[in-house]
């Protein structure tokens, strides 16, 4: 055991923890997986969206969302899990699609990042992967990303969504406290 503290003085830790400061403050809560070319693909989405939840996946739903992205670019959106759609959507599913880019959120923080705002834009559909559904919410409720998610509702690109959000998409709002469905409104809410 040695004590550094006689090596190092305070001025030293000082500087370090400044030269350090930079570094934490760009750092994002989010973790970014890709296949395909890292630009953004103009695309014309035919729009739609899947129900989908609960057990595996039908490839024939899974292809005509990848179709619905016109060869555009696919964003996956989650809060827990990693890559697992990348390679399904890419390369198994024989629809050919630009890239395909999966988007963790491991803090609510993370729906503010300008990148994550940024591939939500430029993304010919999304799909929610699942999980705990009520994270979405927690991580995302009056945020640039349900702004984003949104708009793209609005302009009828493809997407698909856990079951909290899809009839919100459709003009109800199911909320996950088991609440019967709402009228729509502006944002996604949580009850109690």
């Amino acid at each position: 055991w040695r004590d550094w503290s006689s090596d190092v003085c305070s001025s030293d830790l000082a500087t370090i923890s400044l030269a350090l400061l930079p570094a934490l403050a760009l750092a994002q809560p989010i973790q970014t997986w890709r296949l395909g070319p890292d630009t953004d693909t103009q695309a014309t989405p035919l729009g739609g969206i899947v129900l989908s939840g609960g057990a595996g996946e039908v490839d024939p739903a899974m292809q005509w969302f990848l179709q619905r992205a016109g060869g555009g670019d696919v964003l996956i959106l989650r809060v827990s899990g990693s890559d697992g759609y990348q390679n399904y959507f890419y390369n198994e599913l024989g629809i050919d699609v630009a890239s395909v880019e999966t988007i963790k959120f491991t803090a609510p923080s993370a729906a503010s990042a300008d990148y994550v705002t940024q591939r939500i834009a430029e993304a010919e559909a999304i799909w929610l992967a699942g999980g705990d559904q009520s994270n979405y919410i927690d991580y995302w409720q009056g945020t640039p990303v349900e702004d984003g998610l949104h708009a793209l509702a609005v302009t009828a690109n493809g997407w698909r969504t856990p079951s909290s959000v899809p009839a919100h998409a459709a003009g109800t709002v199911w909320t996950c406290a088991g609440q019967p469905p709402q009228p729509p409104r502006t944002s996604i809410r949580r009850r109690s």
